[in-house]
């Protein structure tokens, strides 16, 4: 992908991204390293490509402040332009207290 994203002018690109189950989930661990060999790669070419790191879990994740943290501080490290958070359970039917929450 990110060969593509060099070869055809890309400004950004999504990391590699799971769905977490939970804030213990081990795909988080991958995907950041997934996103460290991405951004390597890009430097060795020679690109300034964005990462967007695409952050997909539940809402409940958001919405307890432990598990929040626990999310949260993986990525603190992690070699990334921007973070799209992509919430389950968040739609156009989401009450006012799933947007307070993730708000």
């Amino acid at each position: 992908m990110a060969e593509l994203a060099i070869k055809n002018d890309f400004i950004q690109l999504l990391g590699p991204t799971h769905f977490l189950q939970n804030h213990k989930d081990a795909w988080l661990a991958h995907d950041i390293r997934m996103m460290e060999q991405t951004r390597q790669f890009l430097d060795q070419e020679g690109s300034d490509i964005e990462l967007i790191c695409p952050l997909c879990e539940p809402i409940d994740v958001l919405r307890t402040p432990a598990h929040r943290r626990a999310v949260i501080a993986p990525l603190k490290d992690a070699p990334f332009n921007a973070l799209w958070l992509k919430v389950d359970n968040f739609g156009g039917d989401a009450s006012g207290g799933k947007t307070i929450a993730y708000i």
